[in-house]
């Protein structure tokens, strides 16, 4: 079907994504009725999960926002006290975590022997 191509291509960079960090988080938001993406990158402590540091700005990670775009970030790196800042990314990122989950976790599409052939040269379009 039209349109199926995509979510397979994703299912299959996600996949190449975990085996290449195996100890990040990635997680899959899923909402009934709502279709929504967020990109980005927040450090956390690992013992008391405070915030260290947050990437925010256009946020594409990409290969084609590597090479063709134009994309603009700030790298936020916090202070040991919390800030106010820092509390309200948290609360962002926690609103966001209540309709995630872990993508191993989901069924993704089945990806193709087409996908996956046609992968390496269009990469560079995600």
């Amino acid at each position: 079907r039209r349109g199926d191509w995509v979510p397979s291509i994703f299912s299959a960079l996600y996949a190449e994504l975990e085996e290449k960090l195996p100890h990040a988080e990635l997680l899959y938001y899923e909402r009934e009725g709502w279709t929504f993406h967020a990109k980005g990158l927040w450090l956390t402590e690992s013992t008391n999960g405070s915030l260290l540091g947050a990437v925010i700005g256009s946020g594409n990670y990409g290969a084609r926002s590597e090479v063709l775009d134009v994309e603009s970030n700030t790298i936020l790196v916090f202070p040991h006290q919390e800030t106010e800042l820092q509390t309200q990314l948290m609360q962002e990122w926690t609103g966001m975590c209540q309709y995630a989950h872990e993508g191993h976790a989901i069924e993704f599409p089945q990806t193709s022997w087409k996908i996956k052939a046609a992968l390496p040269m269009i990469r560079d379009l995600f």
